[in-house]
């Protein structure tokens, strides 16, 4: 398996190199936050993973009157997938 490939800017932000943002939002559409892992973002993928089961554990105790936490999560992370994948953000 290969390593992360990553880079550093003048600031110390580092971003995910070399990912495709089509792939990026692709694997997140089908579950959210792999996108996060394929960029390299594993501490935003597991902020992600834990923001989502919050949302459906709430989706489910309110009888399914909070589904839009759920899908406010899935929704950022596909854009956030994308955006760093193509390097509009850093990886956290």
């Amino acid at each position: 398996m290969r390593g992360v490939a990553q880079t550093v800017d003048s600031s110390g932000r580092t971003y995910a190199y070399g990912k495709n943002p089509a792939a990026a939002v692709l694997l997140s559409f089908f579950l959210p936050a792999i996108g996060q892992m394929y960029n390299g973002d594993v501490k935003k993928c597991f902020a992600m993973w834990g923001g989502f089961l919050v949302a459906s554990v709430l989706t489910a105790l309110t009888g399914g009157f909070l589904v839009v936490l759920g899908l406010g999560v899935w929704v950022w992370s596909m854009v956030d997938a994308y955006n760093v994948a193509s390097r509009k953000s850093p990886i956290w």
